[in-house]
């Protein structure tokens, strides 16, 4: 009887394990007044769209943003905006997407104007092809910016 209740634990486990994963990638240490690109990096199956904000120190301005790529497919943004420290972004694949594998759905290129140790932060939601949200672990990371 422990047996099965071990095994039927291990099995559960991997029922519930996130279907996509997306987390930030950024340089650990950065110059202040110098640019930086931030990847947000993603793992996904059946990939169609995304919306999904990423949160920065006020002391950080947007240079730039652009498209993503995952396994060979351009991840197009359909829309951004940018408001008090937050990155709003609506990406959607033309058609219907059904985009499976690693990549990044997009690349935002940063200025850090101060010193100091900082936090950057994702989170948002993301469907398949069926128009499904897609269960997603979101994750951001630390930068240091030195003078």
């Amino acid at each position: 009887m422990k047996l099965l209740f071990i095994l039927l634990a291990f099995i559960f486990s991997f029922a519930f394990v996130s279907a996509a994963h997306v987390s930030l990638d950024a340089p650990h240490n950065i110059i202040a007044d110098e640019e930086f690109n931030l990847y947000v990096d993603a793992n996904v199956s059946n990939f169609d769209a995304a919306n999904y904000s990423v949160i920065y120190p006020d002391s950080f301005e947007i240079v730039n943003i652009t498209s993503g790529l995952i396994k060979n497919y351009s991840i197009p943004i359909s829309d951004y905006s940018i408001e008090n420290g937050t990155c709003r972004v609506i990406q959607d694949m033309p058609g219907i997407g059904n985009v499976t594998g690693d990549g990044y759905l997009s690349v935002i290129k940063f200025k850090a104007n101060s010193p100091g140790k900082f936090f950057i932060n994702v989170s948002g939601i993301m469907s398949n092809n069926e128009g499904n949200e897609i269960n997603t672990s979101w994750n951001g990371t630390e930068v240091n910016v030195f003078k």
